[in-house]
């Protein structure tokens, strides 16, 4: 009985203990703990790049990514080409701050992964761009402190996402021409949860980006999708699925750590 006792004390013991752990890993979050006027760099950072709503991807293309000049090349930076161009009114973005440079001036710093020589493997960022604090950090980047006070910022915020827009950041350019690349890209791209039809994009958008090494080009590809059957937190994991022409990417999100202030940020 005494050690019955005693392990059940140990238990409990164990279990109070461990609860200010998992508080503070909880409170370490930006996006949970303090407001998006408030977060640092570092903070941003981590949203755009490391969270419920951006997700790091490693992909094997099943030909090596070319060079301007035509010839192969063995390594290409994803961090370099994570950029946040501003999308067309059609994505229901429409008035998105410019996010370029100070978004990849904060994966510069977040030493995200580039291609491996040994496997050519790369690293992808897939961020679920229509999502509130993926938003919310735009503004972040853009203003400064002074988001919360800017009537543009304010705007920006409150717009109601009619879409869900998904970007696939890092891609190793292709030599076909933009509007073979959206095509095949279209057709190949499905946005799904189990139990559900698959959703397929309506558009497909480019971004071309210089790449770290040689001049090489990456690209960023952001997907439109409509809202026909809208996700809900029962859906529990929803997979984005595509290939852009040598480049299969599958990226699973989870719903449940995607809830932010109470509702679902898609």
């Amino acid at each position: 009985m005494r050690s019955l006792l005693g392990r059940a004390s140990c238990a409990f013991l164990s279990c109070v203990l461990l609860m200010p752990l998992a508080f503070s890993l909880w409170a370490a979050d930006a996006w949970q703990s303090k407001p998006y006027t408030e977060w640092s760099d570092k903070d941003v950072a981590r949203v755009v790049n490391n969270s419920p709503w951006a997700r790091e991807v490693r992909v094997i293309p099943t030909k090596p990514p070319m060079s301007p000049a035509g010839g192969t090349s063995r390594r290409q930076s994803a961090s370099e080409a994570s950029r946040d161009a501003p999308m067309s009114a059609d994505t229901g973005m429409r008035g998105a701050p410019d996010m370029s440079d100070p978004a990849s001036r904060l994966e510069r710093a977040s030493g995200t992964d580039p291609m491996s020589e040994m496997s050519q493997t790369i690293s992808l960022i897939v961020r679920w761009q229509t999502a509130l604090p993926m938003r919310q950090a735009q503004v972040r980047l853009k203003y400064g402190a002074e988001g919360g006070s800017s009537e543009q910022a304010k705007q920006f915020l409150a717009q109601e996402q009619n879409v869900y827009v998904i970007g696939v950041f890092g891609l190793p350019a292709v030599q076909a021409g933009e509007e073979q690349i959206k095509r095949e890209a279209l057709a190949q791209t499905t946005l799904s949860s189990k139990g559900k039809p698959a959703i397929r994009p309506i558009r497909a958008d480019l971004n071309f980006v210089a790449g770290s090494v040689a001049g090489n080009r990456l690209m960023d590809v952001y997907f439109t999708f409509p809202k026909t059957s809208p996700f809900t937190a029962a859906d529990k994991d929803v997979e984005l699925s595509t290939r852009v022409d040598s480049t299969p990417v599958r990226c699973v999100f989870h719903l449940k750590d995607m809830m932010f202030g109470g509702d679902l940020a898609l």
